[in-house]
C-alpha cells in the first residue's frame, strides 16, 4: 500500500470485471472510499467515488497514481 496523508492506496485485481483497480482507503477506519478500475476489454479507466467530501488532493493523488499502475 502506498499512503498519501489520511488515505492509502490498495491495488488489486477483479476477474469477474475483467481488469484491475486502485482503491482509496481511509487510514484508520479502513474504509474504502474510492476507486479507479482499469479495464481490460476496453481499455479504460473509470473512477468511483464514494464520498461527496474528499479532499481534491486525496482524488488527485488516487487519479496520478491509477494512470501509473495500472
Amino acid at each position: 500500500m502506498e499512503s498519501t496523508s489520511s488515505y492509502q492506496h490498495q491495488m488489486g485485481s477483479d476477474v469477474q470485471r475483467d481488469g484491475m483497480f486502485l482503491e482509496l482507503v481511509e487510514v484508520g477506519s479502513g474504509d474504502v472510499v474510492g476507486e479507479v478500475f482499469y479495464s481490460d476489454r476496453s481499455g479504460q479507466l473509470s473512477i468511483s467515488l464514494d464520498r461527496p467530501d474528499l479532499p481534491v488532493e486525496a482524488v488527485e493523488g488516487l487519479i496520478s497514481a491509477a494512470r501509473k499502475r495500472l
